[in-house]
């Protein structure tokens, strides 16, 4: 979807549409712009959603990358997680079209409730991903990011959670 949709002659914008994906494509690109309005996630969000929209069309897919890019600019600033990830479904619900993302990082938040942080091992989180979905499509992509954070006190256990889901 990326390759393509950049090849055209055109550029996808919220007005002008390249197609329907929901991809998580439009998420992987996200940090960058987290890191760069670092302090201001609200200017992130806006230019996270904008990069979302020049590959993929669905206000599920760049909803969830103005909402990534949000997260990273909120903790590159200090915040903590969690409230961080309230300030940005704040914002998100504040969008009409988003409450896939909202309704993905809601159900992130409720299952990483049921494993508290510290008490399993990267491998036993695996049924609770698969809850969230594959990671093929972006909102399914920032819950499973967002449920390993909360899930996973360690760094490198949240890292080993994220890589082993079923999608992309």
């Amino acid at each position: 979807t990326c390759l393509t949709s950049l090849a055209n002659e055109s550029r996808g914008t919220l007005k002008n549409k390249m197609n329907t994906s929901k991809g998580s494509g439009a998420v992987i690109r996200i940090a960058p712009i987290g890191l760069y309005h670092a302090g201001d996630p609200d200017r992130a969000f806006d230019v996270g959603v904008r990069s979302g929209a020049l590959t993929h069309s669905a206000p599920t897919a760049y909803y969830a990358a103005g909402a990534g890019a949000a997260l990273i600019s909120c903790l590159a600033s200090g915040m903590s997680f969690p409230k961080s990830l309230e300030q940005v479904i704040h914002r998100l619900n504040r969008e009409q079209g988003s409450s896939e993302v909202v309704s993905a990082l809601e159900a992130a938040m409720g299952q990483a409730s049921n494993h508290p942080a510290g008490k399993n091992k990267p491998w036993t989180h695996l049924d609770s991903i698969r809850s969230l979905g594959d990671g093929c499509m972006a909102a399914e992509a920032l819950s499973i990011a967002v449920y390993c954070v909360l899930a996973c006190d360690d760094p490198f256990d949240a890292l080993i959670t994220a890589a082993n889901h079923d999608g992309n």
